[in-house]
């Protein structure tokens, strides 16, 4: 930041009593009235990294663009002091100084431009305040260090076992796994709903069979032997398939229960009944197996209303 310099002040040169028309001709009096000490305002107070810029000029008006140009400071009602800070050229005579942050820490600053070939130049600065809030005091803190203290202290203020125990750099409260949460404090005193849930968490389901829920019905509308029969009823319903070459009263039987149909004997299916689910022209209809031919899995059926094909399944009873 660079701060402008030509608003007013007063000259440096000059002679003391009376007043005279200061030496070196026309050139001279332009370049004297020019480089009058000036006042400005902008510099923040107490903060690094601000420069002050003037134009240094000889006696002819000329711009000074070489030699060594020191700078004074004086802070307030202080004494010149030698600058601590950097001076620069920055072209045509413009000469620049950048004051440490302590020679800034002042309400009103005068820095004095200093150069052999040179009028002397004075600037004078009234300074602000910043207006970051980064300087702002913070206010009602418990521990005052960093947010993250205030916050680690009233953190203390929660029982041991409340789960405030964890908070980050950022500030954020952690649950801290190795105590219980609070809504297990809460189930823990409330014995009527822990009680409930326990119940809730045995029943559900942990294996499955062949991607299904197992299920065992220990009673029908609290009737153990009607869960009973229907255990047996359903063990005595097993699924058939049939392969192709059946008509209208026979069925091949290729699948009977998941396995292969009974070689064996004649009369193992003789009088069941099978009541088809598939395809849609046989779909709930049932046809009685009036005989079987065990040789060739061959079933004579009471009449359907089309041919027991490949496509169709039933369930024998």
């Amino acid at each position: 930041m660079s701060l402008g310099s030509n608003v007013l002040g007063s000259g440096v040169l000059g002679t003391s009593g009376g007043q005279s028309a200061p030496p070196g001709g026309p050139g001279f009096l332009a370049a004297w009235v020019s480089n009058i000490k000036r006042v400005i305002f902008g510099m923040k107070k107490n903060v690094a990294n601000q420069g002050i810029e003037t134009q240094l000029i000889d006696i002819n008006g000329d711009p000074v663009t070489t030699g060594t140009t020191t700078v004074n400071v004086k802070g307030d009602n202080g004494a010149f002091a030698a600058g601590t800070g950097t001076v620069s050229h920055e072209g045509d005579g413009c000469w620049q100084y950048i004051p440490s942050q302590a020679e800034s820490n002042y309400d009103r600053i005068t820095f004095q431009f200093l150069n052999a070939s040179a009028i002397t130049a004075s600037i004078t600065v009234f300074t602000t305040h910043p207006q970051s809030g980064d300087n702002y005091t913070r206010l009602g803190a418990p521990v005052g260090a960093s947010i993250v203290a205030d916050l680690t202290t009233i953190k203390n203020k929660f029982p041991v076992n409340s789960e405030l125990h964890e908070i980050d750099a950022e500030g954020r409260v952690r649950i801290d796994d190795a105590s219980a949460t609070l809504v297990q404090q809460f189930m823990d005193e409330d014995s009527a709903i822990k009680t409930v849930l326990d119940s809730i968490d045995t029943r559900t389901v942990t294996n499955l069979v062949n991607g299904r829920v197992p299920a065992d019905a220990e009673a029908i509308d609290g009737n153990a032997s009607a869960a009973t029969n229907l255990k047996e009823h359903a063990l005595r319903a097993v699924p058939v398939t049939f392969a192709a070459g059946g008509t209208t009263t026979t069925a091949v039987l290729a699948t009977v229960g998941g396995g292969a149909p009974n070689g064996a004997s004649n009369v193992i299916y003789k009088n069941a009944a099978l009541v088809f689910s598939a395809p849609a022209a046989l779909k709930d209809q049932r046809a009685l197996i009036q005989s079987y031919n065990a040789a060739t899995n061959t079933a004579t059926i009471t009449e359907v209303a089309a041919a027991v094909d490949g496509t169709a399944v039933a369930v024998l009873v």
